[in-house]
């Protein structure tokens, strides 16, 4: 099959057999493309919105990302950690690379991290770069660590990584 994808459907009747549907051009003629899509990312981890995580000293930890668009009670550890719009965490999060587009109680420790518009952290921000949308909410302190401090923060996610293995 050239230039398509095969989609597979499903008929009430159980003498039905499945039957391979091409489709060759999926937008319109004279439409605008599509937005492109960006995918989660090769090892991105997704916790849904319908998932509620929590425990006695709860540690999430991944080699990859972690995307949360549910409610994690505990600590997060990855390269890099997005908290989605519908995203609540309650703990300590720690990444390389850490968006917030959810609610963070709980301290943040992240070499980029980045406070969408929907933002809202409560506790202490831990970075080297941060950006930050009109429209985040802080009730807490932000401060830039220096090499040696994210050198550290870095090797405890390093120490995590190495016992969940």
């Amino acid at each position: 099959m050239s230039g398509g994808f095969r989609v597979f459907g499903r008929s009430s009747s159980s003498a039905a057999a499945e039957k391979p549907v091409e489709v060759t051009n999926p937008q319109r003629a004279g439409a605008a493309p599509p937005p492109e899509l960006k995918p989660a990312g090769e090892g991105m981890s997704v916790i849904g919105r319908e998932l509620s995580i929590s425990g006695q000293n709860l540690r999430i930890v991944t080699r990859g990302g972690v995307r949360i668009d549910g409610e994690v009670i505990g600590d997060l550890f990855g390269s890099e950690v997005v908290i989605g719009e519908t995203g609540r965490v309650r703990g300590t999060v720690v990444g390389e690379r850490i968006s917030i587009d959810g609610w963070v109680e709980g301290s943040v420790h992240g070499l980029r991290i980045e406070l969408l518009k929907r933002a809202h952290v409560e506790g202490e921000i831990h970075h080297q770069t941060i950006r930050m949308e009109e429209g985040a909410f802080i009730e807490g302190a932000l401060r830039r660590v220096s090499d040696e401090e994210l050198r550290a923060a870095m090797i405890a996610v390093g120490r995590a990584n190495e016992s969940a293995g």
